[in-house]
């Protein structure tokens, strides 16, 4: 519900609001150890065509070994949370689990005859 411009809220009045559903959006939650605590802000990496990606994030509330992460990553982002300290922005980064693409083997070359 919208308040006309003219209408004041004054101390003790007590109100009840709804926001939309579409509004409403699951906080994404991470692995505290996935963040790196900066001098300003702080940081994670992300894996982008399979090289590593610094994004900044803001922070939400804590629970035990988890974080929410209100902005700076987006749905389908894979986030480093194990070794991320030993990477560098640009870096290639294997995925664990995930199986490795090895170059298809080449025959030889030939030679053929005009």
């Amino acid at each position: 519900m919208m308040l006309p411009e003219t209408t004041c809220i004054r101390a003790s009045v007590i109100g009840l609001g709804r926001p939309p559903l579409s509004a409403l959006r699951p906080p994404a939650v991470s692995s505290r150890a996935s963040v790196i605590p900066l001098e300003h802000g702080r940081m994670v990496y992300v894996v982008e065509g399979g090289v590593a990606k610094r994004r900044s994030v803001e922070l939400g509330f804590l629970l035990g070994r988890r974080v929410q992460v209100r902005s700076g990553l987006a749905a389908g982002d894979r986030l480093i949370v194990s070794g991320q300290r030993f990477v560098a922005p640009g870096k290639p980064v294997k995925v664990a689990g995930e199986p490795t693409t090895r170059p298809a083997a080449t025959a030889p070359a030939t030679e053929v005859a005009p």
